[in-house]
């Protein structure tokens, strides 16, 4: 009810553009997703302001669902059910990345680039 899997429940269920981006289908994907906003997003935040923070995560979960909706009709993603909370955390990473990918402090204390860490969590999102 609350996943994207194809164009035609899109508008049958208009809110699921947004809703697939809360949605987890594993336990992992929940505590990188949560990782990620409880790290990266916040910075992102401060930087952006609460409003177009919000604005952020929800053009970059709608654009996930649209890139994924036309994946699917290309059949390229046959029957796959997408679940919104990696696509938002890349966006969320990506935008970390552009903002602060040249600090050499992560996290308050890790002394090395920005980079890595995103790179880390990449690999972590295509493992789960």
């Amino acid at each position: 009810m609350f996943g994207l899997s194809d164009g035609a429940s899109l508008f049958q269920r208009p809110w699921t553009i947004v809703t697939y981006a809360m949605f987890h289908r594993h336990y992992l994907e929940f505590i990188l997703a949560a990782g990620v906003l409880l790290l990266a997003g916040a910075a992102v935040e401060r930087e952006l302001g609460t409003v177009r923070f919000l604005a952020f995560y929800a053009l970059t979960a709608i654009g996930v669902g649209l890139i994924h909706l036309w994946l699917g009709s290309l059949d390229l993603l046959p029957g796959k059910l997408l679940t919104g909370s990696t696509g938002v955390s890349a966006g969320i990473l990506t935008g970390y990345l552009f903002l602060f990918g040249r600090e050499r402090q992560v996290g308050g204390s890790i002394p090395f680039p920005a980079f890595y860490v995103m790179a880390a969590a990449a690999l972590l999102a295509v493992i789960t």
